[in-house]
């Protein structure tokens, strides 16, 4: 009877495709156990516990609406909406905020898994794939689903821009396929208008779905574009309308806040260069995901002999997939989603606050996964399958692992900063929080190799400016304090640390104008009114006039 059971099983189709989805989902969530423990960190604070916005599901106009300042949820509405119900079910328990970016990520797998079966049926790839269209889509989602390199846009919370966005990407590309199957509702190509308008408010990364259904159309059913718009041209004109949505998020929030931009100090063809090398070194984590690191910081290449070779193995690359796609191959589909998806941030447009990002791979993932089983299933078969159970359970076994890392923030940040020491970011997070924890010596020295590096961080320079007072350079620690206000004349607590140190050393006029200004940057600061009162006693006992 079992075996009856099992066989069965196997040999219906229906059956395997739910029993495909069940591994997807199991496995998945298996590597990502261990992941909902995880504190809030870097981008996380700005996002949530300091996001105003998202204390209240109404009025929805502010929760849909964030737009100030340059922070990873600004002008991405159903992002920021995504926080607010997980405020509003769960406050800042961070439990289920990991939660929901697992099921985010076990979503969009599943999306992905309908989206690759159902390629596979097409007539040009039917007798090529078709008898192992299910595992053939089992093998690529599983290798995508499981990869180390995710974790940077699952296990880090913010990070559901990533894979929210690669969600609406995915889904809308599978309703599209249901679409243009014959004798197919046409609900299917509207739902998929729809969740496109979606994917608009999650990031800009979904700007290429429009752009690459018609490719996909093209390649796999129509033949040609004009036969593709002949017969669904005003569902491609809806796509393409959504970009509508998309361009007043950028122009209402300043290029996201000026974090999205060329800055005066970097061209678009020093961004070209540096993007070169990412592009390398993302394709070489894809196959060996190792070292993963949390930030990059904002490196610029600049030496010819580091991005030459690179740039020109991105451009044969690149013109290789243009090739291949006008030939229409499936090999050109997925080598072109692969530029597609990283135009936005890796090509000429900087994002200059991250030069390099781990989570940008969330989706360009997908197309290096399927070209690799792709190659290896047309020369060796169905021993690809073998080959990708073994690969995905290592990638399971390095995504528990990676978890591990997300645990606080100080691990997060010494395993950054072992990684990329030159990391100015990674030096400053990593000696403030030990500087938080009155490890003065050793966060002295972080912060001094940061201000090194960078020496026009305003916050780095207020904490090396803490961390001297308190091992005894206090003289130089007000020179610190001094040059943080110089480059942020704003900075919370500026004043007050600059005013403290001063009170200390019986510089009593100075401090004074400066505690002042720290109580009109935040009235009622008990540190600042009991350093003002003791200035003022001092004086009474000198006899000498209050000012």
């Amino acid at each position: 009877m079992i075996c009856e059971r099992i066989h069965f099983l196997l040999h219906n189709e229906r059956a395997t495709q739910w029993l495909a989805c069940l591994a997807i989902v199991l496995v998945t969530a298996f590597a990502y156990h261990n992941s909902f423990s995880g504190p809030f960190i870097f981008d996380d604070l700005n996002a949530i516990p300091n996001n105003s916005t998202i204390r209240n599901l109404w009025p929805i106009w502010p929760v849909i609406t964030p737009m100030e300042g340059g922070g990873t949820v600004c002008g991405r509405p159903i992002l920021n909406l995504s926080f607010a119900l997980n405020y509003a079910l769960g406050g800042l328990n961070v439990w289920g905020y990991h939660l929901v970016n697992l099921l985010i990520h076990i979503s969009a797998a599943l999306a992905l898994f309908g989206f690759l079966r159902r390629t596979f049926l097409w007539e040009v790839l039917k007798g090529r794939f078709g008898r192992d269209s299910v595992a053939l889509a089992l093998a690529i989602t599983l290798l995508w689903s499981l990869h180390p390199i995710q974790t940077a846009s699952v296990t880090y919370i913010v990070q559901r821009a990533e894979s929210l966005a690669g969600l609406f990407y995915l889904l809308p590309l599978y309703l599209f396929v249901r679409g243009l199957e014959p004798n197919a509702n046409r609900a299917w190509l509207w739902a998929a208008v729809g969740t496109c308008a979606v994917g608009m408010g999650c990031k800009e990364t979904v700007v290429s779905l429009p752009v690459m259904a018609l490719i996909y159309d093209r390649i796999f059913v129509a033949g040609t574009f004009q036969e593709g718009w002949r017969q669904r041209g005003r569902f491609y004109l809806a796509m393409f309308s959504t970009w509508i949505l998309l361009a007043y998020f950028i122009v209402a929030t300043n290029s996201r806040g000026g974090s999205a931009g060329l800055a005066d100090e970097l061209s678009t063809l020093k961004y070209l260069q540096t993007q070169c090398c990412a592009i390398v070194e993302y394709l070489r984590l894809s196959v060996w995901p190792s070292p993963l690191i949390f930030d990059y910081g904002t490196p610029v290449i600049l030496k010819p002999n580091e991005y030459l070779l690179p740039g020109v193995l991105v451009a044969i690359a690149l013109i290789t997939s243009l090739i291949a796609a006008w030939r229409k191959s499936a090999f050109g589909f997925f080598g072109v989603w692969f530029f597609a998806i990283l135009a936005p941030s890796s090509s000429f447009v900087a994002v200059v606050t991250q030069t390099m990002a781990c989570h940008r791979m969330y989706l360009p993932l997908v197309s290096v996964m399927a070209l690799a089983v792709f190659a290896v299933y047309s020369r060796l078969g169905r021993i690809v399958f073998l080959f990708s159970a073994v690969a995905a359970g290592i990638f399971c076994w390095m995504t528990i692992q990676r978890n591990l890392d997300y645990r606080s923030e100080a691990l997060i940040w010494s395993d950054t900063v072992k990684k990329c020491p030159t990391n100015p970011r990674a030096l400053g997070n990593l000696g403030g929080i030990i500087l938080r924890a009155n490890g003065y010596a050793e966060a002295r020295l972080l912060l001094e190799e940061s201000v090194r590096i960078n020496p026009r961080d305003a916050n780095t320079r207020s904490n090396l400016g803490i961390a001297l007072f308190q091992t005894g350079s206090k003289e130089q620690a007000i020179k610190e304090f001094r040059m943080a206000l110089e480059l942020n004349p704003g900075k919370e607590n500026g004043h007050l640390n600059l005013g403290m140190a001063l009170v200390d050393l019986g510089k009593i006029n100075e401090a004074e104008v400066h505690l002042q200004e720290a109580l009109k940057q935040n009235p009622g600061d008990g540190m600042a009114l009991d350093a003002l009162d003791a200035i003022r006693l001092k004086r009474e006992a000198l006899g000498q006039p209050q000012r």
